[in-house]
């Protein structure tokens, strides 16, 4: 079997043989994504639209989703500050989930140390009394994380406004699908007036996204399928 390359821009030739083998699946598919991302007259401007979208892109890993939606986000006039705080914006919510997520793992690590206590339960908004026990095993760390978070998540005098950090926070909470990431990001996006309508425009924007990870790998699915003996 020759080499296969992953991850080229040319993977896109693939996308015909992936559209022809499943026309009704792509045309539904197709449909999701131009509506959810790519309208125009939604409550969320093109360009937030768009760096939604490349915040979800980079979450999933997809370069394929990279490439298409950097390009537009430049076109819509998106800075490189822009951009990057975007990026950061990202990793401190990546980093946000894991250590959210430190609580429950603080929780269970009690929960195991005692007989008899029956089953463990997950995902209560009483398990942020662990987050005390977390931050106190660990304070140099927990403060280092602190002050990434603050600085890229929270930050009042950057590129981007307050009101769109958070409505990316959002968004990238919808993808690590951190419910503690979301308790916090929703009410503070509410706060600063983010609407219904911008929220579940934003879940929407995510939704398809995820989706487009799936079907942007499609691509090297039916390379690989093609190459395979």
């Amino acid at each position: 079997m020759s080499v296969v390359h992953y991850h080229e821009s040319t993977d896109r030739a693939y996308a015909k043989k992936l559209r022809e083998a499943a026309p009704e699946e792509f045309k539904a598919y197709r449909n999701f994504s131009d509506t959810a991302v790519g309208r125009q007259d939604g409550v969320i401007p093109p360009k937030y639209r768009e760096l939604i979208a490349v915040a979800v892109g980079l979450v999933t890993q997809c370069v394929y989703c990279l490439e298409t939606h950097t390009a537009k986000a430049r076109q819509l006039g998106v800075t490189e500050a822009e951009l990057a705080e975007t990026v950061y914006v990202t990793a401190a919510l990546r980093a946000g989930a894991a250590a959210a997520h430190g609580m429950m793992a603080m929780k269970l690590y009690e929960h195991a140390g005692k007989e008899n206590a029956g089953a463990p339960t997950y995902h209560e908004s009483t398990d942020r009394a662990y987050a005390k026990k977390l931050r106190e095993a660990a304070p140099t760390e927990f403060a280092a994380y602190r002050n990434f978070a603050d600085t890229a998540a929270g930050r009042e005098d950057g590129a981007i406004p307050t009101k769109w950090r958070e409505v990316l926070a959002v968004a990238v909470a919808l993808t690590t699908q951190c419910v503690y990431c979301l308790e916090t990001h929703t009410a503070k996006a509410k706060k600063l007036g983010v609407t219904e309508a911008e929220l579940a425009e934003t879940v929407y924007i995510t939704a398809a996204l995820r989706a487009g990870g799936g079907a942007a790998h499609g691509m090297m699915a039916m390379k690989l399928y093609e190459s395979a003996a």
